[in-house]
């Protein structure tokens, strides 16, 4: 749906998710922020099947990049459904939730980044 990043979630039988978290890290430990990448995250919401101009979702970019302490993390609607049309969340039950984001992940200097990951956490019930 026009969007960098689609996070689908699964399951064998038709569940509610909540509390979805996005957050950048280091690799090691979710409690590090990553190191050598700004990175920001927005989330897209398409209420419907057709991608055009309308939506909703975020109206500005999440910086996700610190320099001490817990990671900034990019909370996202609950119990998207399948094709991440809830634009509002709430009570959707489905087999699939979809999750769009923008991101964008620029480097702060030339060389290799291995201190940088994304990390996706939800609940289901």
């Amino acid at each position: 749906m026009n969007a960098t990043l689609n996070i689908k979630f699964e399951h064998t039988v038709a569940v509610n998710v909540q509390n979805p978290q996005v957050l950048i890290y280091d690799r090691t430990s979710t409690s590090n922020n990553a190191s050598g990448v700004t990175t920001q995250v927005a989330e897209l919401i398409h209420p419907s099947q057709t991608a055009g101009a309308g939506g909703s979702g975020d109206s500005v970019w999440m910086v996700c990049s610190g320099t001490a302490g817990t990671p900034p993390t990019k909370t996202l609607v609950s119990s998207p459904e399948s094709g991440g049309e809830r634009a509002a969340g709430g009570t959707g039950v489905s087999l699939v939730h979809d999750w769009y984001l923008a991101l964008s992940a620029s480097p702060d200097s030339i060389g290799s980044k291995t201190l940088y990951g994304l990390y996706f956490q939800v609940e289901y019930l």
